[in-house]
Parts: C-alpha cells; sequence; structure tokens
C-alpha cells in the first residue's frame, strides 16, 4: 500500500472501481447536476496515500479502524490508494467551469467523481512529510477544483460527512493543526462537513483497544 488513501462506505452494496490510465477524452454530455439528482447519499469514501514508512503504517492502522466502525454500522467501504493509481494533476483546462462536468482527465480518478456524487462520508487520510500533508494527497486535493462552478457554486450535493486521520513523528499532535485544517478545509468549501480530525504522533499508541484506536473506532460507527 502507497503512502496515500481514500474510501467509500457504501450501504447499498455498490463499489468503487479503481482507476486505469487513459488519455485526455471527450467531455461527459449528461451535467452532473442532473446526475445528482437521484444519487444515494449514505456511502462513505475513504481516500488514503497508503502504507510505506513506519508513520504511514501508523496512519494505516488508525484509518483502517475509522473504517472498520463504518462496516460495522452497516456500511460498505472502499479504499482508494493514491499512490498505487495513476492521478495527475489539475490541468487548469476550465472544461468543468465551461460545462458543468466533473473533472475529464482522464486518469484513475474517473470512476471517483461519480462515486462521490452518491458518497454520504468521505475519509481522507495522509502523513505528514516536511511539515505538510504529502504531497500525492495535495494533488488529489487540488483536482477537486471541478466540483465548482463557473460562477463558484458547489456543484456536489452538500453534507458529506467529512473525516480527516493524519500521522506525524512530532509528539504533540496540535503542532500541525493549522497544515491540516488548511488540507481539509478546500473540503469543507465544496459544503462537505467535517466531523473530526485524528492526529496519530509517535507518542501516542495505536495498539488494539488504545483510546486513539477506539476512538476512531466509534467515529466510523457515527459516520
Amino acid at each position: 500500500m502507497s503512502c496515500a488513501q481514500a474510501g467509500i462506505v457504501q450501504q447499498s452494496g455498490q463499489h468503487v472501481p479503481l482507476f486505469q490510465e487513459r488519455e485526455i477524452e471527450a467531455v461527459a454530455q449528461t451535467p452532473v447536476r442532473q446526475r445528482c439528482l437521484g444519487a444515494r447519499q449514505d456511502r462513505v469514501a475513504h481516500l488514503d496515500v497508503g502504507r510505506g514508512g513506519r508513520c504511514d503504517v501508523h496512519l494505516h492502522a488508525v484509518a483502517r479502524e475509522v473504517l472498520r466502525g463504518a462496516q460495522d454500522a452497516g456500511h460498505e467501504v472502499v479504499v482508494y490508494e493514491i499512490n498505487d493509481m495513476y492521478v495527475r494533476g489539475c490541468q487548469g483546462c476550465r472544461t468543468c467551469k465551461e460545462n458543468n462536468v466533473d473533472c475529464i482527465v482522464a486518469d484513475d480518478l474517473q470512476p471517483y467523481w461519480a462515486e462521490l456524487h452518491s458518497a454520504g462520508a468521505l475519509v481522507v487520510s495522509a502523513p505528514n512529510y516536511a511539515s505538510q500533508v504529502c504531497g500525492p494527497m495535495i494533488t488529489y486535493m487540488n483536482r477537486h477544483y471541478c466540483l465548482l462552478d463557473k460562477d463558484w457554486n458547489v456543484r456536489i450535493h452538500p453534507g458529506i460527512k467529512l473525516v480527516g486521520v493524519f500521522s506525524q513523528g512530532r509528539p504533540d499532535p496540535e503542532a500541525y493543526l493549522p497544515v491540516y485544517n488548511w488540507y481539509l478545509g478546500d473540503f469543507q468549501n465544496r459544503d462537505m462537513e467535517l466531523v473530526d480530525l485524528i492526529v496519530h504522533t509517535r507518542a501516542l499508541s495505536y495498539a488494539p483497544g488504545s483510546p486513539l484506536m477506539e476512538r476512531a473506532y466509534q467515529l466510523g460507527r457515527s459516520l
């Protein structure tokens, strides 16, 4: 597993396919607003960089405990591991703005957009490298530019529950809160509702049954 990840929890039994490399394709003709009208809102998505270095192992364990709680509450979870996917940066083409569609960049995020429109919750998790959220998850965040129309109105259903899970070496869990809040703020600007932000540090145990893991599990059950 790589250093970034995402997931969707779905009660409906549907799933989110992983992405494959493509060239840029034609713009979808059906407006996203129209497609959103009949969308289900009982899914939870989880995006994560994945498991690599030591802090990534901690991150993976805590994030998966959130998802375990969501599954035990009856939801279906779909996980996106960003480092294992072909994900390009925003191209600034403005096709999303001019045509009121999701991002047309034909990479592994293509199936994600339709799933996000029907998701009830989004869990994002990432390690802290060099005092910042790791690069792949920044690239992923920037791609949500397409969820704002040309008049800067949000074009996704409001109220998606948002959870952030981060891991860092510095013992003080509040040391990088401005960084994490900045990151999650981009999703809140798309009318998502922040439920909680969990920070694992080297000073905190992630052993089964520890306070941090119990908090993560109960958070998942609440989604």
